[in-house]
């Protein structure tokens, strides 16, 4: 019962496999033709490589520290300036935050 049951399956799966080749061949007839390549064939540059991989990485790193750690305007129109975290973090433990909800007594 259960080998019947097997290969009624396994015979149902070959059956929609052929179905859908022979659908396949209908819908892209002739889809991939044997072309030859042009010759000569394109010669396209060489990759620009790293020359210094070392000093790129410590240029990055110094641009990237600049950035977080300098003071400088993001939007003046706005006032909204960029400020390095520790000073950022010293201000609120001075100043607070405006609106911001005190400790339960």
């Amino acid at each position: 019962m259960v080998a019947r049951a097997i290969a009624t399956g396994l015979l149902a799966v070959l059956g929609v496999l052929v179905l859908l080749a022979f659908a396949a061949r209908l819908l892209f007839p002739g889809s991939a033709p044997d072309r030859t390549l042009p010759n000569p064939l394109q010669n396209y540059p060489a990759p620009a490589l790293q020359t210094s991989p070392a000093a790129d990485w410590q240029r990055f790193h110094a641009e990237q520290m600049r950035q977080v750690e300098g003071t400088y305007w993001i939007d003046a129109k706005h006032t909204q300036a960029h400020i390095p975290i520790d000073q950022a973090m010293a201000q609120v433990v001075r100043e607070g935050i405006a609106d911001w909800p005190k400790g339960a007594p």
